[in-house]
């Protein structure tokens, strides 16, 4: 009972809880959204010689109640590395709550938090290869504007943190409503 439950474990939960969402895409208040952002990793470990990588996200929102909802979805991230760098590449899966306040039509702020399961791979110049997964939690903070009825876009700070690693994001997003 030790790390392969508790990943198996996380991925059935979230795979049901994306399954239930899909089937539930009559509710006006879902979206689909899509980010691409700049992160900031500080890491223990000692052979990553860059600490920036682009993380993208693509993630699914369900209304659970006025001004709350349940988020799942994947993170993919690399640093684009050159002859430079060492190449690291980060994949996530995750399930977070947000808390929404509409200060008018067009205008809202929020705040989340949550948790994921994550895998990095780390290949450093001498071609030795380090890959790391396990669980992390966050949270973030974010503004949104609505351009028509249903896209809307925004700027989202995030904050993710583990055993081994800490990342601190923004994101430019942007989301779509299903009416």
């Amino acid at each position: 009972m030790g790390r392969p439950f508790i990943r198996n474990t996380f991925s059935r939960l979230l795979i049901s809880s994306l399954l239930s969402f899909i089937t539930s895409a009559s509710y006006a208040a879902n979206y689909v959204e899509g980010s691409f952002g700049i992160a900031w990793l500080a890491s223990d470990n000692s052979e990553l010689d860059s600490n920036t990588y682009a993380p993208y996200r693509i993630h699914y929102g369900h209304q659970i109640s006025r001004t709350r909802f349940l988020e799942t979805g994947y993170l993919g991230g690399d640093n684009y590395e050159d002859a430079a760098k060492d190449d690291l590449e980060m994949d996530m899966i995750y399930i977070k709550l947000k808390h929404f306040y509409k200060i008018n039509d067009s205008y809202a702020i929020y705040a989340k938090v949550g948790t994921a399961a994550y895998r990095y791979h780390l290949e450093n110049d001498d071609s030795s290869i380090s890959k790391k997964n396990g669980l992390g939690l966050s949270v973030s903070a974010g503004y949104e504007f609505t351009l028509e009825n249903n896209f809307s876009v925004g700027i989202e700070y995030e904050h993710f943190n583990t055993a081994r690693f800490r990342s601190n994001t923004l994101n430019a997003n942007v989301k779509y409503h299903f009416m």
